[in-house]
């Protein structure tokens, strides 16, 4: 509420100044001022990105792969809970191949049971927690790529660059 009022409150002071006294009133407007449609200015033109370093190509490609990999196995909702679960499952591999204990959440969803993955990353120093989270559920009948499959795999991405690192 406050971002809308602001500019609403700004332009009526801006709108009133000429009524305050502090100069001549201004003119009416005429029926071609106030018809005329007021369009912003385009927006700038982004600086061209710089080419992808070889490393990175070589995670582009492993992140397009693992997101197919997810999207391959169908819809992973509720309706196509058998993919739901082999998502789960998919998932819960590649974290144990990389070394990590995989702690499964189940939790009901109506007639089924759901799992959360779980993996901790301990640090040294500290007893804060850093939660990085993605869910790799799907939407009706998408295959989720661009939205819960690649999100995943980005988290892949992130335990993969954690094995064997310490965090204070």
């Amino acid at each position: 509420p406050i971002g809308v009022l602001g500019p609403v409150l700004v332009v009526a002071a801006a709108a009133g100044v000429g009524g305050l006294g502090c100069g001549r009133p201004p003119e009416p407007a005429t029926a071609a001022v106030m018809a005329a449609p007021v369009e912003p200015p385009p927006p700038p033109v982004p600086a061209p990105l710089r080419p992808l370093t070889s490393e990175e190509e070589q995670l582009r490609g492993l992140l397009e792969s693992e997101c197919g990999e997810l999207a391959q196995l169908g819809p992973r909702s509720l309706a196509h809970s058998w993919n739901l679960h082999s998502a789960t499952d998919h998932l819960a591999r590649k974290l144990e191949m990389l070394g990590y204990e995989v702690v499964r959440q189940g939790f009901p969803v109506g007639d089924e049971v759901l799992q959360n993955l779980e993996v901790v990353v301990p640090g040294t120093a500290t007893s804060e927690t850093l939660v990085v989270a993605a869910h790799y559920d799907s939407v009706g009948e998408s295959l989720g790529a661009n939205a819960s499959a690649s999100g995943a795999v980005a988290l892949l991405a992130v335990a993969r660059d954690f094995v064997g690192k310490r965090f204070a």
